[in-house]
């Protein structure tokens, strides 16, 4: 079990305002990011923490994220100058909520 001690850094990170707000960022800039194709058929729906979770309406445009996965890590990070994703997880469904 960790120690609180271990995990406090941590969350008091992802509670970082600015750092929410680039994070939040990603959905105005996700048709120029993955393309207007893909796009149409994913939207980006969970950006507070770490990880950048994408619904996927389509199993192949899920797995066309995933593909590009690494890429969409680096063009993100690097926009900002630093880590605001570690991951990118894909969801497949209909709608948001």
């Amino acid at each position: 079990m960790e120690k609180l001690k271990d995990i406090l850094p941590r969350v008091l990170r992802n509670r970082d305002p600015e750092l929410f707000f680039d994070r939040s960022s990603v959905r105005k800039l996700w048709k120029d990011l993955v393309g207007e194709d893909l796009a149409a058929y994913t939207t980006p729906v969970d950006y507070g923490g770490p990880v950048l979770v994408v619904l996927c309406r389509h199993p192949a445009a899920a797995m066309e994220i995933r593909t590009c996965k690494e890429n969409i890590l680096a063009v993100l990070n690097t926009r900002w100058k630093r880590e605001l994703f570690v991951d990118v997880r894909t969801v497949t469904g209909n709608e948001e909520g």
